[in-house]
């Protein structure tokens, strides 16, 4: 993980989508992602930066998934993922 965390809103209206993002920089960081976690609060956030596809296999609980490109713009949402599952990549 990076130094964060850090706050994300959404820029129009200035609403925060999580007040404590990290970013899953290192290969292992990436890999364990939020496996093992029981939860994780409404106020949290994973950030995997250049990436197209996410499951959820392992995982204990549903989460909510929002791709953005490189200029932060959202490209695509797959609220409610609930364990087990596999996003497909995600174009742009």
């Amino acid at each position: 993980m990076d130094e964060g965390p850090w706050t994300i809103r959404i820029e129009r209206t200035r609403q925060t989508v999580a007040g404590c993002a990290h970013v899953a920089r290192s290969w292992t960081a990436r890999m364990i992602g939020l496996l093992g976690r029981r939860d994780l609060p409404s106020d949290e956030a994973l950030i995997f930066p250049a990436c197209h596809s996410i499951h959820t296999l392992g995982m204990r609980f549903a989460i909510d998934a929002i791709f953005v490109d490189r200029a932060w713009q959202v490209v695509a949402v797959r609220p409610d993922l609930r364990p087990g599952r596999l996003v497909l990549p995600v174009r742009n």
